[in-house]
């Protein structure tokens, strides 16, 4: 028989700076258990308690950025660059460019190349590299990016994409080779995720060209999408 002791401490704080609460692990010290399954049960609980009371506050000590999609970013070609001011301990991220989109300062090392919007969307100019660079709380994060010329070409259609509350949509990849020929893509070689306010539309159904979607509120949703080495941010707006 095993006899594990385990007490756990915990303070709260609220964290006004984050509009979050913040829980520190103070200290523990021992409650006997018995081995067996009940042991086991306890051990995940244990140690659920230790990463849920482990800080969820700390100052941040870095901001690192995390292209998407990856693609082979070519003129004309969009993608969003998602930004993460981290701590030093868990959890490690404070806070994103997706939810707090006004605490990052977007810039470009090269606007002729690659130019970044307020929200981290890149839009390829023209062909080069450039670095883009988001800053917050005095710490900046860079990402490399070359923009190359490639002739695929692909389209999604409807344009602009306007949909109301309870309806649907289909939005769809048209994509043409270097000549201009139509090509048949299949679903491994689509991608479509979501951006923007959660709730005011969702992905219900993936085809092998495109995503249906469907509005449950006012609002805009940004449908990133990458298509074989094209990429691209397209805009949905619910009514």
């Amino acid at each position: 028989m095993w006899y594990y002791r385990y007490r756990i401490d915990i303070w709260h704080r609220d964290n006004a700076a984050f509009g979050t609460s913040c829980f520190r692990l103070r200290s523990w010290t021992y409650a006997r258990v018995h081995h067996g399954g009940l042991m086991v049960a306890f051990r995940l609980i244990f140690w659920m308690m230790v990463l849920m009371a482990s800080t969820g506050c700390g100052e941040v000590v870095a901001v690192h950025l995390y292209p998407f999609p990856m693609c082979g970013f070519a003129v004309g070609d969009s993608a969003y660059v998602s930004a993460s001011a981290d701590r030093a301990n868990f959890p490690v991220q404070a806070y994103s460019s997706i939810m707090r989109p006004e605490k990052f300062l977007w810039a470009t090392s090269a606007p002729n190349v690659m130019t970044v919007s307020r929200r981290g969307i890149v839009h390829g100019i023209s062909v080069g590299t450039a670095t883009i660079t988001a800053s917050a709380e005095g710490f900046t994060g860079s990402a490399d990016f070359r923009v190359v010329k490639i002739g695929l070409t692909v389209a999604i259609s409807p344009s602009p994409a306007i949909l109301n509350v309870r309806d649907t949509i289909l939005l769809t990849a048209n994509a043409r080779d270097s000549a201009g020929a139509s090509i048949t893509l299949e679903r491994r070689e689509t991608l479509f995720s979501l951006l923007g306010d959660v709730g005011v539309a969702e992905i219900v159904e993936h085809l092998p060209a495109g995503v249906r979607l469907a509005g449950f509120e006012t609002g805009t949703r940004l449908v990133s999408w990458s298509v074989r080495q094209r990429c691209g941010v397209h805009k949905v707006d619910v009514r």
